[in-house]
């Protein structure tokens, strides 16, 4: 007897670390000798890979219909029979609000059109069923109605987007046209941009012969000419500045050949590099008393222009540098 309480105990001990297999010979081996409760129970919990007694009451199935667990109870004592039962009656307990689970997860899983969120909690359900009656192929189920819900949404989404794409990129170039329209904006032949000193004039439609500025353009002054705005406009007769014109920029009439006249430019400050070059129909131009005229700005300009930046002349002499100097007071 007290070699059979050593096998049984021996195999506890291999049940704690999970060494299922080795627990499993030491109970034969104790049943070889004559009947134990405890080693049948020992074998229960091998087959179903539990360690310890008190997982008993987690076993799928009811422990009466389990044979070694009656085989237990049949040799039992009185004391170890009332702990068997003990568990018996706790493992019932526990089965009822399993199969209330159950009842409403099989529910739920014959339900149609099951959101994403409902199969969630099915699923949830399964994990806590793991194992009892056919859990595992409602998981399977619902798990391929999820996949099949996913990649439903995931078509719908392609879908809308393939609707939404064009649309957006469609508004996007509606409001690029807009923003183009507003920052660049065209009056009589002229195109404008937007800068953070107000609109300057940027390109000219070829052909004009007269341009007239406005002082303001969609309520925001016109304050400069751009670089090579006018350049090689070969009709340009005459312009016309708004009165808030204050600089020129590079190159802005360059080969402007049969430019003659430039009015309201007696407010410019500012005339930059090769602004007038080869304009040889200039005869005369003004400009603000305190004016900055780049020594470039009107080469190759005819011998009889003059350039007045108020009363005081700038004469250009045509020496082998062809540059303008000044000021020279007119005689």
């Amino acid at each position: 007897m007290e070699e059979e309480l050593s096998l049984v105990k021996q195999g506890y001990y291999q049940l704690k670390i999970s060494a299922f297999s080795g627990a499993e010979e030491l109970f034969q081996r104790a049943l070889s000798e004559g009947d134990d409760p405890d080693a049948y129970i020992g074998l229960l919990l091998c087959q179903n890979a539990l360690n310890d007694e008190a997982q008993l009451v987690g076993l799928p199935k009811p422990l009466a219909s389990y044979l070694l667990y009656e085989k237990a109870i049949a040799c039992a004592s009185e004391q170890v029979k009332k702990k068997l039962q003990g568990y018996k009656e706790e493992q019932t307990a526990l089965l009822e609000v399993k199969e209330k689970k159950y009842g409403l997860l099989k529910k739920g899983a014959e339900e149609r059109a099951k959101s994403g969120e409902r199969i969630g909690e099915l699923l949830a359900l399964c994990r806590e069923l793991k194992n009892y009656g056919n859990t595992e192929e409602l998981r399977a189920q619902l798990e391929k109605e999820r996949a099949e819900l996913e990649s439903a949404r995931h078509s719908k989404k392609k879908k809308r987007l393939a609707v939404l794409i064009p649309v957006c990129a469609a508004a996007v170039i509606l409001i690029v046209i807009g923003v183009f329209l507003l920052a660049l904006p065209k009056v009589d032949g002229v195109r404008y941009a937007l800068t953070l000193n107000g609109f300057t004039v940027i390109s000219c439609d070829s052909g004009v012969g007269e341009v007239v500025l406005p002082d303001e353009v969609q309520g925001v002054k016109v304050t400069g000419i751009g670089g090579k705005a006018f350049k090689n406009c070969k009709e340009l007769t005459s312009v016309t500045l708004g009165a808030h014109v204050r600089k020129i920029e590079r190159a802005a009439f360059n080969g402007c050949v049969n430019l003659r006249e430039v009015k309201g430019s007696a407010h410019v400050s500012a005339v930059e590099e090769n602004a007038f070059k080869g304009c040889v129909s200039l005869r005369k131009i003004v400009f603000a008393p305190d004016c900055a005229i780049n020594a470039d700005a009107f080469r190759d300009c005819s011998e009889d222009l003059e350039v007045y930046t108020g009363s005081a002349l700038y004469a250009r002499p045509h020496g082998e540098d062809d540059r303008m100097i000044g000021p020279v007071y007119a005689f």
